[in-house]
């Protein structure tokens, strides 16, 4: 199956103003019932911020590079390669299993083409790709999940742990904001509000997105029936993100091997859920 898409995002707060705008080619192939490749030769993203002058001071205010580097325009241009495994068969109730891997590479034939026409190029004087700064670095991140029904009441038992890491080079100084990884939500460690938790130890009060290079969570989930279409969960979330770029004056964000255990974060609960099912008939011939 081949697909190319075209998007437009645009993201307007009192702070700034973001636009981001995105075309990617990709084909995928179905190798086997459960699994599927997706490749992506070209995924093309173009960032424009404008910011609040009052915001701007806030950011020299803090003199942070790291998170100075995550509000500026930048041009990004990856290769990506997925693979997913999903044994889930919808009408038999049987344990199931998910894992996704991808592996993502930006930036490199922008650099070579560079380095070809001998411009210079260095951390400290970035080349730029229609006029904006563009961005180069590695990153792959996993997700592996398991779904184990339970007899019990229509129960479901769901575990899951995702892994992510972005290294940045050669024109790049940290990964681009819309590629950092984050933490924190309904869909990640629910204890805390969206993007509000980490890097590390950091917990300072403000209204600073947090955003980091590596990413460790883990989630235990167990669901069942209350009534009808109404369903319940309890569940429990750890993970955090941390920094790996040598640029961030922030030392509590940083990943250290001897601490990154004890800056875990765990976040556990009860929930409640509506489970709405559409049938599809097919039309009279």
């Amino acid at each position: 199956i081949t697909s190319i898409n075209a998007g437009f995002n645009t993201q307007n707060r009192p702070e700034y103003f973001r636009q981001l705008f995105n075309l990617s080619y990709s084909y995928s192939i179905k190798t086997t019932k459960y699994n599927r490749i997706y490749f992506y030769p070209a995924d093309l993203n173009y960032l424009k911020v404008k910011l609040d002058p009052a915001f701007t001071q806030q950011l020299n205010e803090l003199g942070d590079p790291n998170i100075i580097l995550g509000y500026v325009d930048h041009f990004i241009s990856t290769g990506r390669l997925s693979y997913i495994f999903n044994n889930q068969d919808l009408k038999i109730k049987r344990k199931y299993f998910f894992f996704r891997a991808n592996l993502e590479f930006a930036g490199n034939s922008i650099y070579l083409a560079k380095k070809i026409n001998n411009e210079s190029i260095s951390k400290s004087s970035p080349a730029t790709f229609l006029n904006v700064r563009f961005a180069q670095y590695i990153r792959p991140d996993f997700d592996i999940r398991l779904y184990s029904p339970i007899s019990i009441s229509n129960a479901l038992a769901v575990f899951r742990i995702a892994v992510g890491l972005g290294v940045s080079y050669g024109n790049s100084l940290q990964l681009p904001f819309e590629k950092s990884f984050f933490a924190g939500g309904p869909n990640d460690i629910r204890a805390w509000r969206t993007r509000q938790l980490g890097p590390g130890t950091n917990d300072k009060e403000d209204f600073f997105e947090r955003f980091g290079d590596l990413k460790l969570t883990g989630n235990f989930e167990y669901r069942f029936d209350i009534y009808r279409k109404l369903k319940g969960a309890a569940f429990l979330d750890a993970g955090n993100i941390w920094i790996i770029n040598k640029i961030s004056t922030s030392e509590d964000g940083k990943f250290k091997f001897d601490t990154f255990a004890d800056q875990i974060a765990l976040g556990s609960g009860l929930g409640i859920r509506f489970d709405f099912t559409f049938f599809l008939k097919s039309l009279p011939k």
